[in-house]
């Protein structure tokens, strides 16, 4: 054992599985769902043969923060983090969580943080960027006012706040041409093949 503490290290829950596929080839999408939806035995032995010896485990992206109903985040955040208190409490020697928070309502995201780090244990929170509120093209950042109160809470408690990246919503989406896209999660084989047809025009 290395000693090694790994961060960022994702898992899944069925209701937000969906939002990671786009970021796998077709043919490593399989192998990868089962890597998110499991914590314990297969997570365990990839962890072992990495040299790791303490996950700090939090939900996908972007998951809580791209589900624009108040109602329904506040739900899916809650049933997130007590699957995964249930799994880190299963072997605490191995792992840590991070708290979903659906910011969507700030007083619920205050509520939910304040139980995961003080009742179920978790050494911080993670939120995924901007989060989309009452529809898909009302997005919301940290700097909101709405925030204040939330921000004063979380201060108190004094565990970390990690700020993961996500991907601008498609009506903002400057930088990948539409409607191609790349097609994420295309067949990888394709695309090598692809490239390996093109004709090298260097000079010799």
């Amino acid at each position: 054992m290395l000693n090694k503490i790994a961060l960022e290290e994702h898992f899944a829950t069925e209701q937000t599985l969906g939002d990671s596929q786009e970021y796998f080839f077709a043919d490593r999408w399989e192998e990868s769902k089962r890597r998110l939806l499991d914590i314990e035995e297969r997570r365990l032995r990839l962890m072992d043969a990495a040299g790791i010896e303490l996950t700090i485990v939090s939900l996908n992206a972007p998951a809580i923060q791209a589900i624009p109903e108040p109602a329904k985040a506040v739900e899916t955040a809650k049933r997130a983090n007590d699957h995964l208190a249930e799994q880190v409490e299963k072997r605490r020697d191995r792992f840590r969580g991070f708290a979903a928070l659906p910011l969507q309502n700030p007083d619920a995201a205050t509520s939910e943080a304040q139980r995961c780090i003080q009742d179920l244990g978790f050494v911080g929170a993670l939120v995924n960027g901007f989060t989309q509120v009452g529809d898909a093209e009302t997005t919301v950042y940290l700097d909101d006012k709405r925030y204040t109160d939330f921000w004063s809470t979380y201060a108190e408690l004094e565990r970390p706040f990690y700020l993961h990246p996500r991907n601008p919503i498609p009506s903002r989406d400057l930088y990948i041409p539409r409607p191609a896209r790349r097609n994420r999660g295309r067949d990888k084989s394709a695309d090598r093949n692809r490239r390996e047809s093109q004709t090298d025009h260097r000079p010799r």
